[in-house]
Formats: C-alpha cells, structure tokens, sequence
C-alpha cells in the first residue's frame, strides 16, 4: 500500500538511527514516459536503466560526491495477461526420475587419478548401465520374488540370496548375476569385492558393494578392449560367416564403447536363449524380437540413456528398459566370460569332513592339465547364504580347509575350487557334501 510504501522510504532516507547526517533528496526514473509498442516484446529493453548523475555542488553541501552515499527503492508494476486454459495430457512416453543417489555418491568421488577411473567414466554412464540392467534394484521387498518380473524394489542396500535381484539364468558355469549392477556371483567377483574395491566385511550383496565391483569390471574390460577386441577372440562368440552385420558392429567397438559391450557380453547369437525365455509370454514372436534387438543393441541403449540421464530426463523411446530389466533378456547370458586359452578345472574334487570340533571340511583336487595355471581359488555357497571364499592357493597346491567357523550340521554345502591364469582367465570344478 501507499502508507507501506512511504513508511519503507522514511526507513531509508530519513535522518535516524545511524544515518544521522541530515536526509536524503529523493529522484525518481520517469519511467511513465517510455513508449511500448509491445509490452510483452520490448519489456527486455528496459530490464535496467543507466542514468548520469550530475547535480551542481550545492545539491551535496558543496561536499564531493564521493563522501556521501546513495540509496536506491524501486517498485515495479506487473502486466499480468489474462488466464489461459491449457489441457495436459499423460505423456506419451514414460519418463524417468534422474540417477539414484547411491550411483552418484561413489562415481563423483571417481576422478582422473582414481584406481576406477578410465576415459569416458561419467556418473550418467554407470547410471544408465544399472538403469538398463535391473532399472536400479537391487534389494526386493519379498523373499523369494527377487526375478525381474516379481521384484518390487526395497529400499533395503544389503540382502540375501533370497532378496537380491538375481538373473533369470544362471551362466554356463552355474552363477547367477546378482545386484544393482548385476554382477555375476562368480569367485573372481567375489574376489573383487574385498578391499580396496570394497570395505572390509562387505560383499557383491551390498549395493554399495555391488556399484563398485560393477564400475571395476567395466574398468577392466576398458584396459582390456579400449584398442577393440581382436577377430580372433570375437569369432569365438559371434562367428563372422553366421552373423556378418552382427560382427561388423562389435569388432568396431573401441574404447567405453567396448567396455560397454564386454559388460554384457560379446556374444551375438541370443536367439536360442530368447526363444527359452519367450516361452510364457502372450506375444512371444514380439518378446524374442525385443529381446534379441536388447542384446545385441546394448551399447547404443545405454548410450542412449546416459544421454537422457545428463540432460536431467530419461525418455524410454524405445520401451528397452522394460525389456533389458526383464527375465527376457536376462536369461541370454549364456556365452562363458573365457577364451580359447582359459584354464581346464581341476579334478577328481573331493571334500571331507574332518572330526572334532570346531567343524572343519578338507577340500582336495588334482592340477588343472594347463600348463598356464597360476593359482587356485576355493569358494563355497548354500541355500540362503551368499558365496564365500575359503582360500587362496598357489598352483603347486592341491588341498585347503575349511576352518571359517560357520558350518552348520544338516546343511548341504557346495565347493568350487577354480584354476586361475595370470589374465584372470578361470576354469572350474565343484563338489557337493552334506555336513552331518
């Protein structure tokens, strides 16, 4: 109102309380005077006004100008146009939130120098990797439902085998990819779960955990095929003569583009696994098609969703996400993360459980037959309880025991005991005992 408005200017312009040093002359813009040929156009031109102030010396008691001070009020006038109706319709696409606070957190704290960091790493690429894989679950809220179809997300950030978000198939080796990032439950996984990577006690079950093994694994394949994977080890997984335009794009792959590729898997023939998946489905000639075109068209998906996730929105164009994060897709990794030069398992694998007490299991194999074995690396799992690593062992070895502490009579135990290469390349064998 008037009376606000004048009761302001006294504040600042009248001679009290500090400002004792007589009052203020008031000047105003005579901004009554402008001409506007369109108030909506031309209202930029006059967003600021510059004036020159010039008063002859009496205006400030013959003082210089530089010895006192100016205060300046301003009111402003709105034009507000007439309301306008506007209906909204639902989009026509389905958009997603930007990236979870977990992915975030631990990749901005990967920068040039970090053991993780590689070129092209950003926060948006992990992002849309974890988007495209498991749309950011990773715990479920019920036990037993924790496939993708059935999965209803939790906010819980560490779960058993019961509640991760766990693959629709196992891979050829009988692991199964868990988590946000889906990495697979294998022992060299395992392995990479323990510090530095990971804090002590934590495992791939914890999504913190889960995150960073999954940004390692891609590190690796990055120093791995950043110069493109050579035709020879491609053909192993995609044979040129059967698949020549699928080949053609991923022999060109360099770079994070590579990485990517790796991640998933080189392999370019997923119809056979499409086809199991499809089984159950009402459409399945559309299931197998999305499925086939969400294996073999990774890359350029998860490009495509790192691009929406730095521009603040994710568009699903292509409604791949649902597709990628379902049991479809999930059950084409079929191809064995090894080459033509991969260790052969160990055999003839025994284990035997020991008298006394605290309870302990002998685990026993003969060498692996090749020539290239560096060490052996001994795990264990059951119903219920994640993996867990038993023991290192040198290539010369042929035993360990399980001395962990935590057997429990009555419960079925699993052992692998794994040939590893100096390239991290693995082969592997398992055996089965029931504790009594």
């Amino acid at each position: 109102s008037k009376n606000n408005c004048e009761n302001e200017c006294d504040l600042l312009f009248s001679a009290s309380g500090d400002n004792l040093q007589g009052s203020y002359k008031g000047y105003a813009l005579d901004v009554g005077s402008l001409q506007f040929k369109d108030l909506n156009k031309d209202i930029d031109k006059h967003r600021s006004f510059q004036c020159r102030f010039d008063p002859s010396p009496n205006v400030l008691d013959n003082n210089p100008i530089t010895t006192r001070y100016f205060r300046v009020r301003a009111r402003y006038n709105y034009l507000l146009e007439n309301s306008v109706s506007v209906a909204v319709t639902e989009p026509l696409q389905p958009v997603l939130s930007t990236a979870p606070s977990d992915i975030t957190k631990l990749s901005t704290e990967i920068g040039p120098g970090h053991a993780l960091w590689f070129d092209g790493f950003s926060t948006d690429l992990i992002s849309a990797i974890s988007l495209v894989e498991t749309q950011w679950r990773h715990c479920c809220a019920e036990s037993g439902k924790n496939k993708a179809s059935s999965c209803k997300p939790s906010e819980d950030t560490s779960c058993g085998a019961d509640r991760i978000l766990t693959s629709y198939a196992a891979s050829k080796a009988g692991y199964y990819s868990i988590g946000m990032m889906q990495v697979q439950a294998n022992p060299a996984n395992q392995e990479l779960a323990k510090p530095p990577i990971c804090k002590p006690g934590q495992t791939i079950y914890d999504k913190e955990c889960n995150i960073l093994v999954g940004i390692k694994i891609l590190k690796d394949n990055y120093e791995k095929y950043k110069n493109g994977i050579s035709a020879k080890t491609l053909e192993q997984f995609c044979p040129q003569n059967q698949y020549p335009d699928r080949y053609a794009k991923y022999i060109k792959y360099r770079n994070d583009y590579a990485a990517i590729r790796a991640y998933n898997g080189w392999g370019c023939r997923p119809e056979a696994g499409c086809q199991k998946a499809c089984e159950n489905s009402k459409n399945p000639p559309a299931c197998i098609q999305n499925c086939v075109d969400g294996t073999v068209s990774y890359v350029e998906k998860v490009k495509d969703k790192a691009s929406g996730i730095k521009g603040g929105t994710i568009v699903d164009k292509s409604g791949i996400q649902g597709i990628l994060a379902s049991e479809d897709v999930q059950s084409v990794r079929d191809e064995a993360e090894a080459y033509y030069q991969k260790p052969s398992p160990p055999g003839n694998i025994q284990a035997k459980q020991n008298e006394g007490t605290p309870m302990t299991i002998t685990i026993s194999w003969t060498k692996s037959s090749s020539a290239n074995v560096a060490s052996y690396s001994v795990s264990r799992d059951s119903d219920g309880e994640p993996i867990r690593n038993v023991c290192d062992k040198t290539k010369e070895d042929v035993s360990c025991v399980d001395s962990t502490g935590d057997l429990i009579s009555g419960r079925k135990y699993r052992y692998f005991v794994t040939a590893y290469d100096n390239n991290g390349e693995y082969g592997e064998g398992a055996y089965e005992i029931l504790i009594v």
